[in-house]
């Protein structure tokens, strides 16, 4: 009984005790990639911008050569009538220190200004470095 009533309390002890940086930079991540994913959903390029480094790089979709985002490009292309409803599948998320890295799959839909539709699966890795105490995007590899 009193070997009961000691794994008991040390069990009880467990959920008490603060969490670690690690937990909540994991947490932050998570919430920014689904922030991401929501801004883009919204067609609001303003939000999508807070999520990338100035000096960021991505491999797009079309599999054309290395860019980076571009908020006035992105403005341009949802106000000709992008559109994106995506939600992650299987989002994980690995720390590094000061820096992270996000893998899953973005599922939905993209609809392109012309009005065709794609539903399908996009591979995405991103690379997210903490900047000031938030999480920016320095790398997006989708495919």
């Amino acid at each position: 009984m009193k070997r009961f009533l000691i794994l008991l309390l040390l069990g009880s002890l467990t959920f008490t005790l603060p969490a670690s940086a690690d937990n909540i930079d994991s947490v932050s991540v998570r919430t920014a990639a689904q922030d991401l994913l929501v801004a883009a959903s919204a067609g609001d390029t303003e939000n999508l911008n807070r999520f990338f480094l100035s000096e960021n790089s991505m491999f797009g979709r079309d599999g054309g050569p290395r860019s980076a985002f571009n908020a006035s490009y992105m403005h341009t292309e949802f106000e000709a009538g992008l559109r994106y409803k995506l939600k992650w599948r299987h989002l994980d998320v690995k720390l590094y220190g000061d820096t992270a890295v996000t893998t899953g799959y973005a599922v939905g839909t993209v609809t392109h200004p012309d009005g065709a539709a794609k539903t399908g699966t996009w591979r995405t890795s991103l690379v997210w470095v903490k900047k000031d105490g938030v999480w920016k995007i320095a790398h997006d590899h989708t495919s």
